[in-house]
């Protein structure tokens, strides 16, 4: 299990990521009112950490890293184990290598260890100050279950080369450095905060940085003159057939309270998965995700 169960109304996610919303875009749906005109929130799962998130998206890259990108439900799990054995496990001739890379005490060995779920460091991770191991029973086991006792420090510092799964998407969201016309980090005296000022319920995460208090989500211009630093690293996008996912999410976890067609508890897995603006869902809509990450594709394809 890699992600919380799908919102049915009395399990509402912890976070939401409020986005931009180009003009002329629908941007609410029948059954909600309450979404601004000009945004629209994306549901993040118990795990998600702001800092770390934006930590990932500002990576300095390798030209051998591989990001892999997935949406929900769609062989995260599967393409992480693949990539694992093509890079680390396995010759050109398919024989095992005598001395492969698979110790348990490295990330996405025994599963995805996610850059936007692991603290910066074993100082962050021992303080909590997200307090995201108090959300579920046992959070600090069930942590680990899911992505191992890592942070980012060593996920960074796997053995090249780099592996790195992620459910974020799209040109806004990965690193980015993977594409062409990528600017320097600025660091501005003061900018540093502390962690624990994420703490409150609504996170609004600009391409630069994590704002709490702001209204308005800056979204990043393309089209004007940047400098002409290129793209590096390789960028793998699994996708799957919408109805297998649609149908692997309502089993996921056990069933979830509203069914698949809705009840007293909620919309229903089917209705929910088709919500183009206000879907549940972590990480929210399927048909969100796959445009924005094919536009990504065509942004490296254009600098290729």
């Amino acid at each position: 299990a890699k992600m919380a169960p799908p919102n049915t109304g009395s399990n509402p996610p912890l976070y939401r990521l409020r986005t931009h919303v180009p003009s002329g875009s629908r941007t609410t749906s029948p059954t909600t009112t309450s979404s601004p005109p000009a945004a629209r929130t994306i549901p993040l799962p118990w795990w998600f950490l702001p800092p770390s998130a934006h930590r990932f998206q500002t990576l300095p890259l390798h030209p051998d890293d591989v990001i892999i990108s997935s949406g929900i439900k769609m062989g995260t799990t599967w393409m992480n184990r693949i990539l694992s054995l093509l890079l680390h496990e396995v010759g050109d001739d398919g024989a095992f290598l005598p001395d492969p890379v698979q110790r348990d005490d490295l990330p996405n060995r025994r599963g995805q260890t996610y850059p936007e779920a692991c603290y910066a460091t074993r100082a962050l991770r021992s303080r909590d100050p997200f307090g995201i191991f108090s959300r579920v029973p046992d959070g600090r086991t069930a942590h680990a279950a899911v992505f191992g006792d890592f942070v980012g420090e060593e996920l960074e510092g796997q053995p090249r080369p780099r592996m790195f799964a992620t459910h974020l998407f799209g040109r806004r969201f990965l690193p980015e450095r993977l594409f062409d016309g990528w600017e320097e980090e600025e660091e501005e005296e003061g900018e540093e905060e502390e962690e624990s000022a994420w703490s409150c319920e609504g996170v609004e995460w600009e391409r630069r940085k994590v704002r709490t208090k702001e209204c308005q989500t800056a979204t990043p211009n393309y089209d004007r003159a940047r400098p002409s630093n290129s793209g590096t690293g390789k960028l793998v996008l699994v996708l799957r057939n919408a109805k297998d996912a649609l149908s692997s999410l309502h089993h996921f976890r056990g069933l979830p309270q509203d069914g698949w067609s809705g009840n007293r508890h909620g919309p229903g897995s089917f209705r929910r998965f088709l919500l183009l603006d206000d879907c549940p869902n972590a990480m929210g809509c399927a048909f969100s995700w796959i445009k924005e990450s094919d536009e990504a594709v065509e942004a490296l394809l254009d600098g290729a």
